[in-house]
């Protein structure tokens, strides 16, 4: 199967999982922001009203990439909000009920893009990608 056949949305799923391999995720430290009340499930909304309160953050989109075995055979890639202090220093601020850490890629492509993971185009905010489709894309891809 050739990736350009598959649905926008896995395709960019497909290239987010090839960077995250290639190295270009970045372990995003929790960080919970004083006086303010970070809710679940909610990234982009928390980083959106934070930038807000404190206009020197900013916020950067994009996602989260599970490896979902033994529970299923595929890996999920969801869509991801954290905040860029001054320092260039990035921080997660959504609490995670899970505690645990998944790998962060950030967006690489258009707003456009992001929505089809994101909020906007796909209700769900993630995709999984089934790992009998990754592992002949990796391959090919030589990774």
């Amino acid at each position: 199967m050739d990736i350009n056949d598959l649905d926008p949305a896995v395709r960019l799923a497909v290239s987010v999982i090839r960077r995250c391999l290639a190295g270009e995720a970045i372990n995003v430290p929790s960080r919970i922001m004083p006086r303010y009340a970070n809710a679940f499930h909610r990234c982009h909304e928390n980083v959106r009203d934070w930038v807000s309160r404190a206009p020197e953050y900013a916020q950067v989109y994009g996602f989260l990439v599970a490896d979902r075995r033994p529970f299923s055979d595929g890996t999920l890639v969801i869509a991801h909000s954290v905040v860029r202090a001054p320092d260039g220093s990035l921080h997660d601020i959504t609490p995670n009920e899970l505690e645990i850490s998944y790998s962060f890629v950030p967006h690489a492509g258009t707003p456009q893009e992001f929505e089809l993971i994101g909020d906007a185009v796909n209700p769900d905010g993630m995709v999984e990608v089934p790992h009998s489709l990754l592992y002949p894309l990796l391959r090919d891809a030589g990774l």
